[in-house]
């Protein structure tokens, strides 16, 4: 196969693969989580953080991304 061809053809198909940030219904269907087990009693805003950070990580820049990584490697406390 010549590189243009299988160039277009590997674009073709990955234009076509399914976008998902997080695949809910790939993993950890098994057991299902009830709303207590969502709001643990030391963080109760773990998972609504979660779900929050990795919805914004696909769209952060360059200097956004930099900023988070050094602010959390130095933590003032």
């Amino acid at each position: 196969m010549s590189r243009p061809l299988s160039h277009r053809i590997y674009t073709e198909v990955l234009s076509k693969w399914p976008r998902q940030e997080l695949r809910p219904d790939y993993q950890l269907q098994d057991y299902k989580l009830s709303g207590q087990m969502l709001k643990p009693t030391s963080q109760p805003t773990y998972f609504d953080d979660l779900i929050r950070e990795i919805e914004e990580a696909p769209k952060r820049t360059w200097f956004e991304r930099l900023g988070k990584r050094l602010s959390g490697m130095i933590r003032l406390s």
